[in-house]
C-alpha cells in the first residue's frame, strides 16, 4: 500500500488530509505490466432500498403492490441484501466479460495528473479525451485483475454476512414512494 500513497502523494501535495481519504477508501491494488496501477476501492455497504410505486403521479394496484412486496424483501430477506450490494461490482464484472467476447479493455488515467493510477473501461464506454490516453491491457494483467477481483468479491461477501450476523436486517431502510 506504500505504493499507492506515494501516488495518492504526488497527486495532492499540499493535502495530507486528502491523502488519508484516500488510503481509507483503499482496499487493495493490481501493478499493471507496464508500472501502472490499478486501486481496488473499498464497497460500503448498502443499507436504504427505496421502491416506486408509480410515476407521474400515478400508480396502479399492481404496481403499488409489487412495490410493496420489493419493499418487504429488503427489509427481510438476507440473500436479497447480499445479492443488491454485490451489485456494487457490476461494472469490473462487466469489464471482464466485455473482454471475454473479445472486446478490448484499455486503462487510462484516473485523475488529469501524469500519475501511475488507471482507471479501465471498454473503446464504446470511453470518452475521447479518455481514448487518447489509453492503452490497451494485455492477457497477464486481465488476468491479475480477475485474481485480484475475485479477491475483492469474497472480502466484500465475508464482510456483508459479518454485517448481517452481528447487526441482521435491523439497520436497514426501505421504503415506497411516487414519482412526479
Amino acid at each position: 500500500m506504500n505504493k499507492i500513497r506515494a501516488e495518492y502523494e504526488r497527486i495532492y501535495p499540499k493535502s495530507p488530509d486528502m491523502v488519508e481519504y484516500c488510503m481509507k477508501q483503499a482496499s487493495s491494488y493490481v501493478t499493471l505490466k507496464n508500472g501502472r496501477i490499478l486501486v481496488f476501492k473499498k464497497h460500503s455497504i448498502e443499507k436504504r432500498f427505496c421502491f416506486s410505486t408509480g410515476y407521474n403521479g400515478r400508480q396502479d394496484e399492481e404496481m403499488h403492490d409489487d412495490a410493496m412486496a420489493m419493499q418487504a424483501k429488503a427489509e427481510t430477506d438476507h440473500n436479497y441484501f447480499i445479492e443488491e450490494n454485490m451489485k456494487s461490482f457490476a461494472h469490473m464484472d462487466e469489464l471482464i466479460a466485455d473482454q471475454e467476447k473479445d472486446e478490448k479493455v484499455y486503462a487510462f488515467n484516473q485523475y488529469y495528473t501524469e500519475s501511475n493510477l488507471v482507471c479501465l473501461n471498454t473503446r464504446q464506454r470511453m470518452k475521447k479525451t479518455e481514448l487518447d490516453q489509453a492503452y490497451e491491457l494485455v492477457a497477464e494483467d486481465i488476468e491479475a485483475i480477475k485474481k485480484q477481483l475475485i479477491e475483492e468479491k469474497e472480502k466484500f461477501t465475508k464482510r456483508l454476512k459479518t454485517y448481517l450476523k452481528r447487526y441482521g436486517l435491523s439497520k436497514v431502510r426501505a421504503w415506497t414512494y411516487l414519482s412526479d
